[in-house]
């Protein structure tokens, strides 16, 4: 029995050595070859020699192996009940990015009734700034193509709304909650979730554009939100200009599903609206989570079960009546982000959070040092994106990364054990994986 567990295992990380080359993990896949090596050995020996006590310690073996395997797959929820909302809606104007871009003739006003956030604000306008050639991972090329895809997101941004046709057409709800699922998969939505529309999801009031100084209201019931993938390969490469390329690319997009979408509803003759990049009234991770694509993590992104933090989300809120679906919580994930920290101890502002999850009613959940990181996008040029790249849940969407979440999900103690294996096999500290030889070639200059 010893013979064939080990020859398993030695399989199993055989296939794991394998797919972490397909995936350009040369630390895994070393890692595991050696260990499918060593448990191959161990096969052999065991089943060549004889010694006196083999059977018992065949017995013993087998037992623990047993006993492992039951323990690491029976369900077990580490808490089962973790406050999930704030007390308090956001103030859209709050947030570092608006008052960047905060215009001179509402300076005055802001900050009359926000002065400690004065001095914060003049440092970040002092640094290069996002996409600037002074920047630390400036990249000529690669900013001049994001800067392309972030004028293509502004136009997109005044096509979220539009008329509604008067023809109002009665279609079954679950019948059109199919149809929208199967028609965002073909526009490369990973995931799509509905949900009712609640008042914590809304801003409070709007903090850019022509939009600053709106109060957020809103007759819609029911919200849709879309996921897409942000490709792994760049992100990886976080924070360096690839990154930022990515993560434009993808808010594209993602406000094309929306913006596709809510005007289909329109035509129906049901309001509908798309919260996209550079035009938000709602704040996507918290729709995308009650609409079941995920949890919220330690570093305030979702965490999807595909691709953990690695995607870009919009949504689309509408008066049409879908069905809400059936949306459980998955404390597991909060609970491994509990235990993990990496995206904390590689955060380069370190603007994460090292404490505990918070069961505070007005701080519940995590809370990133909001100007402290925007502070390090000023200087690096790029989103930074460097949580997402190190984050164990962002591994590719293949069988053998869905196993280990779906083990974590069912399981605390499978959390803790894939914990100390993503550090065994990636490092507790990952290097950031170099640029793309294609884009090497085009020079760069880092400052």
């Amino acid at each position: 029995m010893v013979t064939i567990i080990a020859f398993v295992l030695a399989i199993f990380l055989g296939w794991f050595a394998i797919a972490s080359c397909y995936e350009k993990e040369r630390r895994a896949a070393i890692l595991a070859a050696l260990f499918a090596l060593c448990f191959l050995g161990f096969a052999a020996a065991w089943y060549h020699y004889s010694f006196q006590a083999k059977e018992t310690l065949s017995f013993i073996l087998s037992s623990l192996f047993g006993l492992t395997f039951i323990l690491l797959g029976f369900p077990y929820r580490s808490v089962q009940h973790l406050p999930r909302y704030r007390s308090a809606r956001i103030d859209e104007r709050d947030i570092p990015f608006s008052r960047y871009f905060i215009s001179p003739d509402r300076e005055e006003e802001y900050y009359r009734t926000n002065p400690q956030r004065k001095e914060i604000d003049e440092q970040h306008k002092k640094l290069p700034g996002i996409l600037s050639n002074q920047s630390r991972f400036f990249h000529l090329l690669a900013f001049a193509s994001a800067d392309a895809t972030g004028q293509m997101i502004e136009k997109l941004r005044f096509e979220n709304d539009g008329d509604i046709s008067p023809d109002r057409k009665e279609i079954d709800p679950l019948i059109l909650q199919k149809y929208i699922q199967q028609w965002a998969a073909r526009m490369n939505a990973i995931d799509i979730g509905f949900c009712l529309l609640k008042p914590e999801h809304l801003y409070s009031v709007r903090g850019r554009h022509h939009y600053y100084g709106n109060p957020v209201e809103t007759s819609h019931s029911h919200a849709i939100a879309f996921a897409v993938e942000m490709d792994r390969e760049f992100t990886a490469t976080a924070p360096q200009a690839p990154v930022i390329m990515e993560s434009y690319r993808q808010y594209l997009e993602a406000g094309l599903v929306a913006i596709q979408v809510a005007s289909f509803l329109r035509s129906l003759g049901w309001e509908a609206k798309a919260h996209i990049d550079s035009n938000y009234e709602v704040i996507c991770p918290l729709v995308a989570r009650d609409a079941g694509l995920g949890e919220l993590g330690r570093m305030g992104l979702l965490m999807s079960g595909k691709t953990g933090p690695r995607c870009r989300i919009s949504v689309v809120t509408t008066s049409f009546p879908f069905p809400e679906m059936s949306v459980k919580s998955d404390p597991n994930t909060v609970f491994f982000c509990e235990i993990c920290n990496k995206c904390a101890q590689n955060c380069p502002a370190h603007a994460i959070p090292e404490t505990p999850y918070s069961s505070e009613p007005a701080t519940a959940g995590w809370q990133i040092d909001g100007d402290t990181c925007f502070a390090y996008w000023c200087k690096a040029g790029t989103d930074c994106a460097r949580c997402m790249a190190v984050c164990p849940f962002s591994h590719d969407d293949t069988i053998m990364h869905r196993l280990v979440r779906k083990g974590i999900s069912n399981s605390a103690l499978f959390a803790r054990f894939a914990f100390h294996l993503d550090n065994l096999f990636y490092g507790h500290k990952p290097k950031r994986k170099p640029i793309p030889e294609w884009m090497k070639q085009t020079g760069h200059t880092y400052k």
